[in-house]
């Protein structure tokens, strides 16, 4: 029984060898007839998937200048609309009002500033007057004590006369420093570089006299609750407008509102606003009408196949590839498509060439010469079973 199925195991073995060295002399033959093998390099391709919101170009900024009568009436507005404005533009100025002599006030505070000292060189003496009295020994004690008093009681009113003069001389300062301040603070400027929107020339307390837009433009977008999650801040997108066709903008999302400005009557949805700043100059204007791309679960240089290199057969996907002249057929995953190019997830390197466009003889014969080699693997490592009995 040992050598008859020792006998079958190599026979077997012989037929399966025989078959696959035939099979193989069929594809090299296949290989040697046929020296032009179409053939194509795995190259890497970036593959994304991508949403799309709308959206419109607006200014960057918008400042408004606003009225306050607590600081005069408003003698001229010196700019109109559409006027292009850099930082530090004079927009509008208020009245001079009540006109100042400052030469006066220094005048006055020149006047203090002297009194001062003077009242210090009085203060000086009256303490060496009494320093006088004290030590001389020909006052009696009450003489002395009287004209202590005396002096005492001038000290304090040089003293206050003092204060007073010192109290003129802030207050005089104050003064001269708010005229000229105030005289800075006539004109309100623009702090930024634009272009005027809006003037209003007679303007309430409290209402806006100029408007300006500044610039540089930004994309405002809108978002549903649903979408919500997938936008980040810092996210790099893709700006087209039918209005600029072949002319793409690339922007960053910078603001994403975390409380929603309506809800869609239609949908019951909420919605939320974002804000992409452009990456370049773009010759897009505001009021632009958008569509925003947002790339989403983005491979970069992944292996990628004409869609014809693939062969499917009982739900997978083998390619045919092309190695030290051999063909070999290999598993492979696939993922999106695009542009008539397979994305491979699994089973193949960047470089590695395989059959343009595999035919189905070698598809066959490969898929059959892999199971052979397969189950002579099996047969080789299948332990002999001795089925003769022991006694």
């Amino acid at each position: 029984m040992k050598r008859k199925s020792l006998w079958i195991s190599i026979s077997v073995t012989l037929v399966i060898l025989l078959f696959i060295t035939a099979n193989t002399l069929v594809i090299q033959s296949v290989i040697a007839g046929e020296k032009k093998l179409d053939t194509v390099t795995v190259k890497g391709k970036t593959y994304q998937e991508l949403s799309t919101f709308e959206g419109i170009l607006i200014p960057e900024l918008e400042e408004s200048y606003y009225y306050q009568s607590s600081r005069g009436n408003i003698s001229n507005v010196l700019v109109k609309e559409g006027d292009d404005v850099s930082i530090g533009t004079s927009l509008f100025e208020y009245d001079d009002g009540e006109v100042v002599n400052v030469s006066d006030l220094k005048a006055q505070l020149n006047k203090a500033e002297t009194a001062v000292s003077v009242l210090d060189d009085q203060l000086s003496d009256l303490a060496v007057q009494s320093s006088r009295i004290e030590t001389n020994e020909d006052l009696e004690d009450d003489q002395k004590l009287q004209l202590q008093l005396d002096v005492e009681e001038q000290i304090r009113n040089t003293e206050y006369k003092k204060r007073l003069a010192e109290l003129d001389v802030k207050e005089l300062e104050r003064q001269i420093a708010e005229v000229d301040t105030e005289k800075v603070e006539l004109s309100v400027d623009s702090t930024l570089d634009g272009t005027v929107e809006q003037v209003n020339r007679t303007p309430e307390d409290g209402e806006s006299v100029v408007t300006v837009l500044s610039n540089k433009l930004t994309v405002q977008g809108s978002v549903n609750e649903l979408d919500y999650p997938t936008l980040a801040v810092d996210q790099e997108v893709v700006i087209r407008s039918g209005a600029y066709p072949g002319q793409p903008a690339t922007g960053r999302l910078t603001i994403l509102e975390d409380r929603p400005y309506e809800v869609d009557e239609e949908t019951g949805l909420s919605m939320y606003h974002f804000n992409v700043i452009l990456s370049e100059e773009s010759e897009m204007k505001a009021g632009t009408h958008v569509v925003i791309d947002v790339p989403l679960h983005q491979n970069n240089n992944a292996p990628s196949v004409p869609t014809e290199s693939i062969i499917e057969k009982d739900d997978k996907s083998y390619v045919v590839v092309y190695e030290e002249d051999e063909l070999h057929l290999r598993k492979v995953e696939q993922g999106r498509i695009e542009n008539g190019k397979v994305e491979i997830l699994s089973g193949l390197q960047l470089k590695e060439k395989v059959l343009t466009k595999p035919r189905e003889a070698f598809t066959e014969l490969l898929s059959e010469k892999e199971e052979l080699e397969k189950g002579q693997e099996d047969q080789d490592e299948k332990p002999e079973v001795d089925t003769e009995s022991k006694g």
